[in-house]
């Protein structure tokens, strides 16, 4: 659904929010995962909307563990391989 919406990972819409911040805050893992695999590089944590939001941020304010827990796993990978 999302990626309908956002075909591509890095589109923004007035908000400055990507499909990644909306997958991180609907709590959607299959497409959060998907987004990540897709490119890693475009899904951070630190990526900020424009009321100053992360996808962490989002995931967090709406209690979705899953996905706080997956994008926290994500960091610390990616920091050991760096």
């Amino acid at each position: 659904i999302y990626v309908h919406i956002f075909p591509h990972v890095n589109t923004t819409e007035t908000k400055q929010e990507t499909a990644f911040h909306i997958a991180c805050e609907m709590g959607s893992i299959p497409i959060v995962e998907y987004l990540v695999s897709t490119d890693p590089a475009l899904c951070r944590i630190t990526l900020v909307d424009s009321r100053g939001r992360t996808p962490l941020h989002m995931a967090a304010r709406r209690n979705h563990a899953h996905i706080v827990n997956f994008l926290l796993e994500k960091v610390i990978f990616f920091l050991l391989i760096r």
